[in-house]
């Protein structure tokens, strides 16, 4: 894989409308750690994952990394050597 390539992040979600209850997220920050993560768990399963369209931002993110694979087919690494370069970054 080409390690001077850079993908940059992915958009952050673009919200229109202000959270419903303010006082609600305000207690949610008050958990601890797991509570929270325990939380964000069972809310992203109760999300319609179907029928939540992607962003502009997300889709055009998409076709510019397809486009990128499609004209570099020689940077593909199997998922393997992909984990093997993580555990060697972060051990």
């Amino acid at each position: 894989m080409n390690g001077s390539r850079r993908w940059g992040r992915v958009p952050a979600m673009t919200y229109t409308e202000p959270m419903v209850d303010t006082a609600l997220l305000e207690q949610a920050q008050q958990l601890g750690d797991a509570d929270k993560l325990e939380m964000i768990h069972a809310l992203w399963d109760s999300i319609n994952h179907v029928e939540r369209p992607a962003s502009a931002e997300v889709l055009a993110l998409v076709r510019e990394r397809a486009a990128d694979a499609d004209a570099n087919p020689e940077d593909e690494i199997y998922s393997e050597e992909f984990w093997a370069g993580i555990r060697r970054r972060y051990a």
